[in-house]
């Protein structure tokens, strides 16, 4: 989380990603007070840009007391599953941004937790670029999700409250508070959560010699989320500009987990059950400064940033079994600790040329450290334990990423062109500490990009474009030492993995008329080396699941999303995309390649009663999601919410989310001496009351959040 500078609060999200810059920043898409919702007219809520389409998040109801992953479910071409797995239209290689930069938070194992928990309401908006431009990092071959932090703005002290209740142990609040004045600003704001998961998995396995398994796990999660942010803004002079974030994120996991499962062969059968209460905590802490210097002109500066980042997550798995406990041992203890740093230093420029041209050109160093140390312990109990060396692994991986881009923008009449080209060179170094050996490569690519926009007249326009992004293994993927991931299941890295190639092509229309909008987009995605999870059958039941490259995976979409007004009290908004998706699975499954048509959609309903009260209905299909050695069929989830404001600056939401209790994942695999079936099922249907109330500063009614015109 950052705050930004310059007068509108979006100046330097818009240096940092040039492309953006090319507009006068627009107002923020609520009132400058954190908490105090004002709706602003009905096409407020999505912007287009000539790279990317952002949408508010300031009247979603879900979002007021839900995760960061509850409101991105919301949105078209996102998709959130119960686990807190994430892709745009399918792709799960989506890179995670705050503010235009990179987090920890969101990178390698703990991005599905963090999802899960952060609160959704730090945010005011959503970018989604699925084909970015040569501004952006290359890696993430699905595209980019840039989240954008509220920020607390208004003259004197301001500040807000937000507190939220609901079943199943879910709880949290938040605060903020600001001072402004002069050339001086300090914002603070603090949030905690409480939630309670609980999860039951089934699972059944047919492997050849006629052996068959079955498990079912359950566990009870209580979930604790806290963070702590501070910043400071200084005018230094009329042309510079300094600021600085600090924050501290703390997110803590205590899972009961007791699972029962039986092996059958001929001849023999092996039940058991294990019980244990693993805990999983994550710690982050970040600072950022920025120095802008601004030259003479408009939209002529130059921005530099220095952030780093140091997280840490601690997973603690300790397991006693009852009856049928391996030969090693009827207790069993994992440490998986995992130390990463992250520290990027950029500089980025801007500067209009003659005939409306715009120039924006930026360097920039990523440095990623990792550090995973894993250990355990084995015995007939928890006092008798003794450390096993087959469980203790060091691994590091090193990667700093030395990237130069440029991009230009230029109207032919009509027709607009952003043409940009960005170069990455990658040096990579793994070292296994504890097994031995220490591997190298170094790769350098360009990765061009063109975007273009056709005005039609003053309502509709045609875009296209095409880039090459790229999806290099995260750590977690390259780390051979085997880990458990489950009574029957292992879990390695596999150090070969070359990284995805992903060539994309778009073409949209757009149709804008006051608060109706139309876009149709189709779509089309070359992936070549697909890194996908593979599953192979071990002695005894067991699986292991590691990743491997695959050939060739292509996507050809059409995706259409609508909005508008049906009555004077009545809005709406829908979306729905079908893919056709076809997978190279030779030597997997019997077949040379898996297909399917893939298809999902969302909707929202917004009746505002009075003007007072607003009613929400939102409805998800969960499209199906094809796999190399099988598929996960379609869900869908249905949610509520409700809202009155008791006055301007305290008001009172209400939601239901998953009301039918329909949102259950299930995944299936059909191969060669492989049949597994696996179904989810999460107490994702709860109830939440809360409320909101903003004190100081000065109340302003909002201007149109559309910046795209």
């Amino acid at each position: 989380m950052r705050v930004l500078l310059g007068q509108s609060g979006l100046a330097v999200v818009f240096a940092a990603q040039p492309v953006l810059a090319q507009v006068p920043t627009p107002p923020a898409p609520a009132n400058k007070i954190d908490g105090v919702v004002i709706s602003a007219p009905s096409q407020a809520g999505v912007q287009t840009r000539i790279d990317r389409r952002s949408y508010s998040l300031s009247d979603d109801l879900q979002a007021k007391a839900g995760s960061i992953g509850d409101a991105l479910g919301n949105l078209p071409s996102v998709e959130v599953d119960p686990e807190g797995k994430l892709s745009l239209r399918g792709d799960p290689n989506v890179t995670i941004l705050v503010d235009g930069k990179p987090s920890g938070l969101f990178k390698g194992a703990g991005r599905a937790a963090a999802l899960q928990q952060l609160p959704a309401d730090r945010y005011a908006r959503v970018e989604i670029i699925t084909n970015p431009s040569a501004a952006f990092d290359a890696n993430g071959s699905g595209g980019v999700i840039n989240l954008i932090s509220k920020k607390a703005k208004g003259a004197g002290i301001t500040g807000a409250l937000q507190a939220n209740v609901g079943d199943q142990g879910l709880a949290n609040g938040a605060g903020n508070l600001g001072y402004n004045s002069g050339k001086l600003s300090l914002n603070g704001d603090l949030s905690v959560r409480r939630n309670i998961l609980k999860k039951r998995t089934r699972e059944h396995r047919e492997l050849s010699g006629d052996v068959e398994s079955d498990g079912v796990y359950q566990g009870r999660t209580s979930a604790y989320f806290g963070n702590l942010h501070l910043s400071a803004e200084y005018e230094a002079g009329e042309r510079t500009q300094l600021s600085a974030d600090a924050h501290h994120l703390r997110l803590d996991w205590v899972t009961h987990e007791a699972d029962a499962f039986d092996i059958r062969s001929p001849g023999r059968e092996t039940s058991s059950t294990r019980v244990g209460r693993k805990t999983y905590r994550v710690y982050d802490d970040e600072v950022e400064t920025q120095l802008v210097r601004k030259f003479a002109g408009e939209d002529h500066d130059l921005t530099l940033d220095l952030d780093h980042s140091a997280t840490i997550n601690k997973d603690r798995q300790p397991y006693a079994y009852l009856g049928g406990a391996p030969a090693s041992g009827a207790y069993q203890a994992r440490d998986f600790d995992q130390h990463q740093t992250l520290t990027r230093l950029s500089a980025d420029y801007r500067k209009p040329l003659p005939k409306d041209t715009k120039l924006t050109a930026g360097v920039q160093v990523e440095d990623d450290g990792y550090l995973y140390e894993n250990s355990g312990a084995r015995g007939g109990d928890a006092a008798t334990a003794r450390p096993d060396p087959s469980l203790t692994n060091r691994f590091h991986y090193g990667q700093v990423v030395s990237a130069a881009y440029a991009t230009l923008e230029r109207p032919f009449g009509k027709l607009t062109a952003l043409m940009g080209l960005r170069v990455e060179s990658a040096r990579i170094k793994t070292e296994q500490l504890t097994l031995g050996g220490t591997h190298r490569d170094t790769d350098t690519r360009a990765f061009p990009s063109l975007h273009l926009s056709y005005a039609l007249d003053d309502h509709r326009q045609l875009k296209g474009s095409y880039t090459q992004r790229i999806e290099r293994p995260d750590p977690d993927d390259l780390n051979p030492f085997p880990n458990t991931a489950g009574a029957l299941t292992v879990t390695a890295g596999n150090p070969a993995l070359k990284p995805e190639e992903t060539r994309g092509i778009e073409t949209s229309y757009e149709y804008r008329d006051g608060p109706a909008y139309r876009l149709a987009t189709v779509f089309y995605r070359d992936i070549r080396d697909t890194v996908t999870d593979i599953v192979t059958p071990l002695e005894g039941g067991t699986l292991l699941s590691t990743r491997q490259n695959l050939g060739l995976k292509r996507n050809v979409g059409l995706e259409l999303s609508a909005g508008g007004r049906l009555t004077s009290k009545l809005t709406y908004t829908a979306s729905t995309t079908a893919t056709y998706s076809e997978i190279e699975a030779e030597g997997l499954t019997g077949a040379k390649t898996r297909s399917a048509l893939l298809v999902g959609g969302k909707g929202s309903l917004n009746c505002q009663i009075t003007p007072a009260d607003l009613f929400q209905l939102n409805a998800q299909l969960h499209a199906k999601r094809l796999t190399p050695q099988g598929y996960a069929p379609a869900y869908s989830t249905l949610n509520l919410g409700f809202r009155h404001k008791i006055d301007e600056r305290l008001s009172l939401v209400a939601t239901a989310r998953d009301v039918l209790n329909s949102s259950q994942a299930r995944e299936y695999v059909t191969q060669p001496g492989l049949r597994q079936s696996v179904e989810y099922d999460s107490n994702s249907r709860r109830f939440t009351l809360g409320l909101s109330y903003a004190f100081g500063g000065k109340l302003k009614k909002p201007s149109n959040f559309d910046y795209g015109g």
